[in-house]
């Protein structure tokens, strides 16, 4: 598959029609065997889903909202969702309770199957690790069901969740605003309306909403991951340059080992682990500088709006009040008349 034909195809008006239309054996000789089960797969059998797995993964693609994002950006997470849901045909499974298929699992093993087509196709190594994020953390705000639920302590706590699961990859605040644009996506491309035993439970337009509600504030919830962050590296910090204190449990020490590590290390080993993390607090500073300034960038923009706005009523009053009068000074020359 050529790289260039392949994002041409993602950023077209209508990858869905171009696609369905295509032929199963050039579809397996673009993307190869693994991504070929998704058209084969057919219905999903889920209240979430009403489009066959192949249609749902292109819809989503094109329901990516592109707007705002960089070129790049557009790609990644539109490559994202080419992807996505890759892997569910491996891990499909149906539930005897409710008669309907889980697909437990299926964001990594998206994932894991896309890194390899990816490389294939000629994409780097950072790039697949920015695409691989966006997968496998594409359903992480489904648990949270309600708008109350979104708080800045939750959301927080979801990222946090979502960067463990990546291996040598730190993803930026970038990344998360992709991840977002992708979840959107994702929702647009299933159920208006999601029923269970003849109620419903959610809605699109719901779960756009809430969506919507943690894009808000996603900013501060990086920040308060950011500070957790910082804590924890600067305990480890205490904890090299003073050495651990002992916790005593049942009258015995249970971090003797990280004492005795700490004691074989020599002082120069010591300072080259605190630089270390002193780079990496730093950077993290960095990111919360960058999230603030963008906060005010907002902030100042709302301003400049309705500062304009402002300035608009004003001149449409002004404006209103002269054709009153230029009104009665023709009534008044019309009378004379």
């Amino acid at each position: 598959m050529d790289m260039k034909e392949f994002e041409n195809d993602l950023l077209s008006q209508n990858i869905t029609e171009k696609y369905l239309n295509m032929s199963r054996e050039e579809l397996k000789e673009r993307f190869g065997s693994e991504f070929i089960k998704t058209v084969d797969f057919g219905n999903q059998n889920n209240n979430h889903h009403q489009y066959e797995l192949f249609e749902h993964i292109l819809r989503t693609v094109d329901s990516v909202n592109i707007n705002g994002l960089s070129k790049k950006d557009a790609l990644k997470v539109k490559i994202a969702a080419f992807f996505h849901d890759i892997g569910k045909p491996n891990v499909a499974q149906l539930n005897e309770k409710t008669g309907q298929t889980q697909f437990i699992g299926h964001a990594k093993q998206s994932a894991d199957i896309a890194k390899d087509i990816l490389g294939n196709i000629g994409y780097s190594e950072q790039e697949i690790a920015e695409i691989s994020f966006l997968i496998q953390s594409h359903d992480d705000f489904i648990p949270i069901a309600k708008k109350a639920d979104i708080t800045e302590k939750r959301i927080s706590k979801v990222l946090e969740s979502a960067k463990k699961k990546t291996e040598n990859y730190e993803p930026t605040i970038s990344d998360f605003k992709n991840l977002i644009t992708l979840c959107k996506a994702d929702a647009m491309a299933q159920n208006k309306v999601i029923e269970k035993n003849g109620e419903i439970v959610d809605t699109q337009e719901d779960r756009i909403a809430r969506l919507e509600a943690i894009e808000e504030i996603l900013p501060k919830a990086i920040i308060l991951k950011q500070e957790d962050e910082i804590a924890k590296l600067e305990k480890q910090k205490a904890n090299l340059q003073n050495g651990p204190s002992p916790i005593e449990k049942n009258g015995k020490i249970v971090n003797q080992k990280q004492i005795d590590m700490w004691n074989e290390m020599s002082n120069e080993e010591r300072a080259e682990k605190v630089k270390g993390i002193d780079i990496q607090i730093n950077a993290l500073k960095d990111e919360e500088k960058k999230l603030l300034e963008i906060g005010d960038s907002k902030t100042n923009s709302h301003k400049d709006k309705a500062m304009k706005l402002e300035a608009s009523k004003a001149e449409s009053k002004k404006l209103s009040e002269e054709l009153q009068e230029l009104e009665k000074e023709n009534q008044k020359m019309n009378g004379e008349s």
